[in-house]
């Protein structure tokens, strides 16, 4: 059996970790505050990107446009992957 959960939230660091963060696996980010990346970074990427590189790497997908967003793809094992511009 396969579950599908769509949850639109606007602060990362309310989400029950528990039950919704451990297990995401595809997380969609619009625009952020400081507070959340910082969050956000240490939760899945730190092992991957600098702080530095993945605020770099969120403001080239956001682009200064009001829809763009980045996803953060953690079924990949790869820096690549996790972080590719889509």
């Amino acid at each position: 059996m396969v579950s599908r959960l769509l949850l639109p939230v606007s602060e990362f660091y309310k989400i029950p970790k528990s039950v919704i963060r451990e297990n995401a696996n595809l997380i969609v980010l619009f625009r952020q505050d400081m507070r959340n990346l910082r969050q956000l970074h240490e939760a899945y990427v730190a092992w991957t990107l600098s702080f530095k590189e993945f605020v770099s790497f969120i403001e080239h997908c956001w682009n200064n446009s009001e829809y763009s967003f980045a996803v953060l793809d953690l079924t990949s094992a790869t820096r690549a992957d996790v972080t590719d511009v889509v």
